[in-house]
């Protein structure tokens, strides 16, 4: 069985939650990538900018548990193609 990289990973379709939130007349967004524990930001750049960091740090995010041998979830996409 090939091993399964970073390319692999990120080539899975994983959900992200992007969201303006609004607390006190300041304005921010908020990204998660849902299926992946701890993999969140939050930002007061632009709605884009936001979703490009997010995937960097998911990115980072995936490189560390692959380096520390720590499970990492895949995408409901690839539990339905299992079945």
């Amino acid at each position: 069985m090939p091993t399964k990289d970073i390319d692999y990973y990120m080539s899975l379709s994983y959900s992200i939650l992007l969201k303006k939130v609004v607390e006190e007349n300041e304005a921010y967004y908020l990204a998660r990538v849902v299926e992946l524990p701890h993999c969140i930001i939050t930002s007061n750049i632009s709605y884009e900018d936001s979703l490009k960091e997010i995937l960097v740090v998911m990115k980072e995010w995936i490189e560390s548990n692959l380096s520390r041998g720590l499970k990492i979830p895949v995408s409901e996409e690839k539990k339905e193609d299992k079945k």
